[in-house]
């Protein structure tokens, strides 16, 4: 009988995305994870989103794929487990007798309703496409140091995960929705479709890699926009001691400090935009006709959402109640008209 598998929203909601981004701060800094995840979020989150597809945790999809050449790849034995989750027959047939070139494997995808699919892997196929040598009539693969590597190792169980590779993504499309196992990206792995690396040397951490200036403009346009300055964030973060160059290291204190500067500041114009006579628009306080800042109208939206008044219909009729007067848009409040409705709203 088919099994379903998880299925979950093309949308990530915020207090998962901000729980998965935390997730990848830590686990950046860990020494037992795979290398291409190390002082490396944003490539944890990408495998973390793709994962999500599948059901899986952070650790999972880190464990069950690797980032190569700047892509993120599936090992063949998950995307096999995938498939005979969802209830499909995949079988394997190894071929190890024979002249050496001949040998591999022979992979059999069945779906209802449709013919089977077979896909053949020989070790004479591999060395076509320059994954393995034949010298002598022997499969041949050493590393620049002289290592004998998987394909010389182990060339039959090698040419069964590419053909396992090939059938899953051709036959079960809608499983592994166009993902590329780690073999066809051109990883090494072992018989047990595990990552391998040629020459394994303890090079120490990883150096943090520096801010792109592009990273760095995306930062100061954020803070601009909320209405604070870049250096208010960065004493936050660091105090007088601002790291030279910032690296992706700095960001997770970055991101803190930022949330933080924002509060304070939300929290000063709602302060600074209270009191008697705030809605009166001929009051001469400048907050009486200063736009409120994106960081209030955002509270305001939120606040309401807290409260389960999601039509914004309604939210812009309550909004109308307590200022006193129609508006369009939230956009259209005034420092002190924003600051009537978050305390209206706080008080409910």
């Amino acid at each position: 009988m088919s099994m379903e598998l998880v299925t979950r929203t093309p949308t990530v909601p915020a207090n998962e995305w901000l729980l998965i981004s935390k997730q990848a701060d830590m686990l950046a800094m860990s020494d037992i994870i795979p290398v291409a995840y190390r002082r490396k979020p944003a490539n944890i989150v990408v495998a973390a989103l793709t994962g999500r597809t599948h059901g899986w945790d952070v650790l999972t999809a880190m464990r069950n794929g690797h980032v190569i050449e700047g892509q993120w790849g599936m090992k063949p034995e998950a995307m096999l487990g995938l498939v005979r989750a969802a209830g499909h027959h995949v079988d394997i047939e190894l071929i190890e007798d024979g002249p050496i070139p001949e040998r591999g494997a022979v992979v059999t995808a069945h779906r209802e309703g449709e013919a089977p699919m077979v896909v053949r892997f020989t070790i004479a196929m591999a060395a076509d496409k320059g994954l393995v040598q034949l010298k002598d009539g022997k499969p041949w693969a050493r590393s620049s140091t002289g290592k004998r590597l998987p394909w010389e190792l182990y060339p039959v169980d090698m040419c069964m995960w590419r053909a396992v590779g090939k059938a899953c993504r051709a036959k079960y499309s809608d499983i592994t929705l166009g993902i590329y196992s780690t073999e066809e990206l051109g990883a090494i792995v072992d018989a047990e479709g595990e990552i391998v690396e040629a020459e394994v040397v303890d090079r120490g951490p990883t150096e943090p890699t520096p801010l792109s200036p592009e990273a760095l403009e995306k930062f100061m346009e954020a803070c601009g926009t909320e209405g604070i300055t870049a250096g208010d964030v960065l004493v936050k973060a660091f105090g007088d001691d601002v790291p030279d160059p910032l690296t992706d290291e700095h960001l997770p204190a970055m991101r803190d400090a930022f949330r933080l500067v924002v509060e304070a500041s939300l929290h000063h114009d709602v302060i600074e935009g209270g009191g008697e006579g705030a809605g009166d628009s001929s009051s001469t306080d400048p907050d009486s006709v200063r736009p409120a800042t994106k960081a209030m109208v955002g509270k305001i939206k939120g606040e309401y959402e807290r409260l389960g008044v999601i039509d914004r219909d309604r939210q812009l009729a309550s909004t109308a109640g307590v200022i006193g007067r129609q508006v369009s848009t939230h956009n259209d409040l005034t420092i002190d008209e924003a600051g009537m409705v978050l305390d209206h709203l706080a008080g409910l």
